[in-house]
């Protein structure tokens, strides 16, 4: 994956949007899961206080803890999807970030590297774009979206 950003947005905005394209899908099935586990849980086991077993329908603690753990369950997942990959071995994801990739102290290995960004980008298989509103006014996006 290449991605094509503006140095103008923040690094917090920029990794909460890979987050987000790379753990979607995990962090939506996985906090799903966990509110539905902790809901049977509380559903067959009882109330979490009183230790008193509701009838079918006819107790609320399961909408409560669902809705005060699915958040938090979300974000884990959120922020936690590529180190689950990693854990059971999935496939692993390529991505260069030109700040991270391109050497930004010394210039002769910068500036070799600027040279042979088209090649990184002709070798990616896919192209990310964290758009923003200066995006297109930006010179060097436009190249790289063109190349």
């Amino acid at each position: 994956y290449f991605v094509s950003h503006n140095w103008s947005v923040s690094r917090a905005r920029k990794m909460l949007a890979l987050y987000v394209h790379f753990n979607m899908t995990f962090a939506a099935v996985g906090s799903f899961l966990i509110s539905m586990a902790i809901m049977l849980g509380v559903h067959y086991c009882g109330g979490p206080l009183t230790g008193y077993k509701y009838p079918l329908g006819s107790g609320h603690w399961e909408g409560v803890l669902c809705q005060l753990t699915f958040c938090p369950a979300f974000l884990l997942c959120l922020l936690s999807g590529s180190d689950f990959a990693r854990m059971f071995r999935t496939q692993q994801k390529t991505v260069f970030l030109d700040r991270l990739c391109i050497d930004q102290f010394d210039q002769d290995l910068k500036q070799e590297g600027i040279l042979r960004l088209g090649a990184f980008i002709k070798n990616s298989r896919e192209m990310i774009v964290l758009y923003t509103d200066v995006y297109v006014q930006r010179v060097w996006t436009i190249y790289e979206v063109a190349a």
